[in-house]
């Protein structure tokens, strides 16, 4: 073979193998632009539905202004293995802002952000002048995976965003990005408007009320109780408290999304002389603050006393000195209260001893403080946005009260404070209650409305027993704001 055609075969053969080489390359590319495309659809696709399930969630706070991959690994909704960056190089971001038609709930735009790795790109085989057809062809997988449908938002859409506008994959609209939010090139997003954040805010309200709380009864139902502390009714009795948000309201709960505006709801509740209740208002996830509002109490007679005896095997003896709450309420005035007693006392024999163990009050043994007349009450005022960004007011108030009405018996008892008999003025023996025309006039009662004409209180009426008449008692129950 001549020598030329030696030469141009061996060239030919050269070209030939470059050609082959630059064709596997291509091909690893390809395959690698595909695989990191798919990639990048995947994580995207998780970490949004990662997101939505966090502002859905109740109890999770809000960090900052933007949720991360390292908040939803935090709170287990994104494996430990999840990667910080996407195949590309970028960040995953979903950064939540004020809905522009309704600024109490929020929006949230997820999308990648930062510049893509140049060796990334150059194992991809991408151009600088390509990354804009990297975020399309991205998105392009996306969309069959990312959430389409999320409880409680009022749209999503999905596309490519750039600057402030967000280009939805699919179609030729597009759509302006809530202000704050601002894509520095083009990148995948989705916009989900106020995602399962419209639900309810849950109320919780406790009252007791008691002629004397018992530590450690033994059997509470058949009134025979073991332990010799006593600590008369006194103060902090009723509570209402926030207990969070929940997007349903649950059975056992009242709807006062229901509540006709300006009626009032409410009822007595008497049940072992305490009183637990649920309250559901309708509000925006972002509205929901903590809080827990105390009452105010009014003590018909000078102030409240618990006293601490302890048997010493011959007499009962102080085992802590007395303490005195006043009032910081003043619902009603105690001269208007028929038969009004504040000296009706139980003596020792009232309470007998169920275990065996522990000597019961001598039948002849007076306590050393007389039961306490009391009314205590609890309010809130609650003021939420609505949906049509209207302002509707809901207030809640909880109040329990004693009073003891009429002279009596009179007994000669033994005091163990003086160690003197005296003659007193007694509700309660072993003999029974309410003797000799006393009465024990005991309630626990919740009142609730929705845009009342009066947000600083509501009206509260009761009855009471007096000398075999019924008579009634009106107060109001302040509902000062907490939100």
């Amino acid at each position: 073979m001549p020598l030329i055609s030696v030469i141009l075969f061996a060239f030919a053969v050269l070209i030939m193998g470059v050609r082959q080489e630059q064709l596997e390359v291509t091909q690893a590319q390809g395959t690698a632009l595909q695989q990191m495309t798919a990639q990048s659809a995947k994580e995207f696709s998780e970490f949004t539905k990662a997101a939505a399930a966090y502002i859905q969630s109740v109890g999770l706070p809000l960090p900052g202004t933007a949720l991360t991959v390292g908040n939803l690994q935090g709170v287990n909704l994104l494996p430990s293995s999840f990667p910080t960056q996407t195949p590309f190089g970028q960040t995953l971001v979903a950064d939540y802002v004020s809905d522009p038609n309704n600024p109490v709930a929020l929006d949230v735009v997820v999308h990648t952000t930062g510049s893509m790795n140049a060796a990334l790109l150059q194992k991809a085989g991408v151009s600088s002048g390509s990354l804009a057809t990297v975020q399309y062809d991205t998105a392009v997988v996306a969309q069959n995976q990312v959430p389409s449908s999320i409880s409680g938002s009022t749209g999503q859409f999905f596309g490519v965003a750039n600057g402030a506008v967000l280009d939805n994959l699919g179609s030729s609209s597009s759509m302006t990005l809530p202000g704050g939010i601002s894509t520095q090139q083009q990148e995948v997003a989705e916009y989900i408007l106020s995602p399962g954040q419209y639900g309810y805010w849950l109320i919780s309200a406790n009252a007791f009320s008691s002629p004397f709380q018992v530590e450690n009864p033994v059997n509470a139902t058949s009134g025979i109780f073991s332990l010799r502390d006593f600590i008369l009714f006194g103060n902090n009795t009723q509570t209402i408290q926030s207990q969070g948000f929940s997007l349903t309201c649950p059975s056992i709960a009242q709807n006062m999304t229901n509540y006709t505006p300006g009626g009032i709801n409410g009822a007595d509740v008497n049940v072992s002389n305490s009183m637990s209740l649920f309250f559901c208002i309708p509000a925006y996830k972002g509205q929901v603050v903590p809080f827990t509002e105390t009452p105010a109490t009014q003590f018909l007679g000078s102030t409240s006393i618990s006293q601490n005896l302890s048997w010493n095997g011959q007499y009962y003896v102080y085992a802590s000195p007395g303490y005195s709450e006043t009032s910081n309420a003043s619902y009603v005035n105690t001269g208007s209260i028929a038969g009004l007693n504040n000296n009706l006392y139980v003596t020792g024999g009232f309470v007998s001893n169920a275990g065996g163990t522990i000597p019961q009050y001598p039948n002849n043994e007076a306590f050393p403080v007389p039961n306490t007349n009391a009314i205590g009450g609890d309010g809130v005022l609650i003021s939420v946005k609505t949906p049509q960004n209207t302002t509707d007011n809901y207030q809640i108030e909880i109040d329990a009260g004693i009073l003891f009405t009429g002279p009596g018996c009179s007994e000669v008892l033994f005091n163990p404070d003086s160690g003197q008999s005296q003659l007193y003025q007694v509700w309660a023996n072993s003999s029974g209650t309410n003797l000799c025309g006393s009465q024990v006039n005991q309630w626990q009662h919740w009142s609730a409305v929705k845009d009342s004409s009066n947000t600083s209180s509501i009206p509260v009426s009761q009855t009471y027993e007096y000398g075999g008449n019924s008579y009634p008692l009106g107060f109001s129950v302040a509902t000062p704001m907490v939100n």
